[in-house]
């Protein structure tokens, strides 16, 4: 329950209180809320009251008549920089960017406080549009835990890139508290099966649109498979480039993790060992089929599914 204080509490709050800037500076403002840090931040009731049914309870209580008394002064518990992001949705005023993931999580748990359920709004647009890239793993965890569905599988797709979850620089992220372990399991279980992804597509070779035309049958390093209605024999260089690539994958299940250059350097070393394969197959169709397998992969990828809980 929050309320307000007569001046020994408020005295024992902050011992040398500071103001706010504009627009929380008012001498016409009748409330005055004291952050953790001593910041006092001079706000109009009747804004507080139409934003926030919890500001609107608060304030309810009736109050004296000079606002420079200490009557009138609410402590919170919130820093100044709380604060001031939460006050600025509030306000009449463009929505404030927020800097920090941590920033984030701060100001969604505040705004869950006072019941400020606006705020979710422009905070959901500002996750992903500013903090998947350096931090996805911390975007999954805010994203579960306000049961964003949508955000949550964005990011998790996007924690491929870090490898190993328990590797990854994110890998204690303060945002790991706001989630569950079954939570945390899922992402688990979703980097795992994305990284097996290629093995499978691997095994069914026949996927290359263009095989037939220019996939060299050969039969002195190939290995024999079939298909309903067509033999074909899979020439070493490719079986390699697509084993090694599907161990890389299932690594660190990131496309941007794959080299692509070694993998051609390593094909073409070893369609240089065969007769038939190295006086047949150019560097572009090596290119070319590894190029072809990491696009089904990005796309099998993309199919994957998270278990949201």
């Amino acid at each position: 329950m929050i309320r307000i204080t007569g001046p020994s509490a408020a005295a024992n709050t902050t011992p040398a209180p500071r103001a706010a800037g504009a627009p929380f500076d008012a001498d016409d403002a009748e409330i005055i809320l004291r952050t953790s840090d001593g910041v006092d931040f001079r706000v109009h009731k009747s804004i507080l009251s139409v934003a926030s049914s919890v500001f609107r309870d608060m304030l309810s209580i009736p109050q004296p008549s000079s606002p420079s008394d200490d009557s009138h002064l609410v402590p919170l518990t919130e820093s100044s920089k709380t604060l001031n992001t939460l006050l600025l949705f509030c306000y009449p005023v463009p929505d404030p960017e927020i800097e920090t993931l941590s920033d984030m999580r701060l100001v969604l748990e505040a705004a869950r406080k006072y019941d400020l359920s606006f705020i979710f709004q422009s905070a959901f647009k500002q996750l992903s549009a500013r903090f998947l890239d350096e931090n996805p793993l911390g975007v999954y965890c805010i994203a579960c835990h306000y049961g964003w569905k949508s955000e949550a599988v964005k990011a998790a797709r996007r924690t491929l890139d870090l490898g190993s979850l328990a590797q990854s620089n994110s890998a204690h992220a303060e945002e790991l508290s706001m989630i569950t372990g079954l939570q945390y399991h899922s992402l688990v279980l979703y980097h795992t099966a994305c990284g097996l992804v290629p093995k499978e597509i691997a095994r069914q070779t026949y996927w290359l649109p263009f095989f037939r035309e220019f996939t060299p049958r050969c039969k002195t390093c190939g290995e024999r498979r079939s298909v309903p209605g067509y033999d074909y024999f899979l020439p070493l260089w490719l079986t390699e480039a697509l084993d090694n690539i599907s161990a890389e994958f299932e690594k660190v299940p990131s496309i941007k993790a794959i080299n692509k250059d070694d993998h051609l350097a390593t094909a073409l070393r070893t369609v240089d060992k065969c007769k038939t394969c190295g006086g047949r197959t150019a560097d572009e169709t090596i290119w070319t089929t590894i190029n072809a397998f990491i696009d089904k992969i990005n796309k099998a990828v993309d199919e994957v599914e998270l278990n949201f809980n």
